[in-house]
């Protein structure tokens, strides 16, 4: 009953997004850049969002058949704030975590947050290679007794490269990852690495193709994954995206679904 009502919050606030932004749909259809969404990809650009602009995205993950659970939910939060052209601030919540063992126990509550900055280097993907990097930390808020969380802080420290043909968008990132270890006090140093292709497509959509691994656990376990996903631009200021992630590894989720949404909420630049 308990993860029911937690899934029916996550819905009504989807909702209320999706409302509120419909409602502003006509402002700043000048903007091209007006939203840079994070996600639905691993991968980050080396590019942001309109200076000014504060950007959420929410959405629910699925993952399914993993060495310790049938089954794993939950509804990442993201919201973003362009300080100017070139410095992003990140606050990232899971509103929700559920996850079900092989014993079929279900465990539920939120989970872990994380705080971080993206600074951009060099910009313009469509003249020249841009250059970009950022930075995360997780902050242990999920239940390390319900095992919804490791309990541990972490940290991400990632180089971004960024290049755009035409109606194709490639994106490469190598990042450094500093994890604590579930149970112990020792800490691991692992690698991740990202490669996407995301094209236009007509009518506004868009598809993206993804590729990574990391070396140790982190947003997801240890593993090689495949990500694909379609989207549908309804605004400069909403997207929507759904897709599927396979995972191959001993650790990773064998199949991954997703679908979420990401919009401009706000534009507190001056006019």
């Amino acid at each position: 009953m308990k993860t029911a009502n937690y899934f029916r919050q996550s819905v009504w606030l989807l909702v209320v997004v999706v409302i509120f932004s419909f409602s502003v749909q006509g402002q700043d259809e000048e903007d091209d850049d007006l939203i840079s969404p994070v996600r639905p990809t691993i991968s980050e650009s080396a590019t942001i969002q309109k200076k000014g602009v504060l950007q959420l995205e929410y959405g629910g993950d699925f993952d399914f058949d993993t060495p310790d659970f049938r089954n794993q939910q939950s509804a990442p939060l993201g919201i973003y704030f362009a300080v100017n052209k070139r410095l992003r601030l990140d606050f990232e919540l899971e509103t929700i975590m559920s996850q079900e063992n092989r014993m079929r126990m279900r465990e539920t509550g939120i989970g872990d947050v994380r705080l971080g900055f993206k600074a951009i280097a060099r910009d313009k993907p469509k003249e020249q290679l841009a250059v970009a990097f950022s930075y995360s930390v997780k902050l242990p808020a999920a239940s390390e007794e319900k095992e919804l969380g490791t309990g541990k802080v972490d940290h991400n420290l990632r180089l971004i490269f960024n290049r755009t043909f035409g109606k194709n968008d490639f994106v490469f990132n190598a990042s450094y990852l500093n994890v604590g270890r579930e149970g112990e006090d020792k800490r691991d140093s692992g690698a991740q690495a990202v490669f996407t292709i995301e094209r236009e497509l007509p009518k506004k959509f868009g598809i993206i193709g993804e590729v990574f691994g990391n070396t140790v656990d982190e947003e997801q376990p240890r593993g090689l994954y495949v990500l694909g996903a379609l989207t549908y631009k309804v605004n400069k200021r909403l997207q929507f995206d759904v897709g599927a992630r396979p995972g191959f590894g001993r650790d990773a989720p064998r199949i991954g679904i997703f679908f979420g949404l990401s919009v401009g909420v706000a534009d507190l630049s001056e006019k």
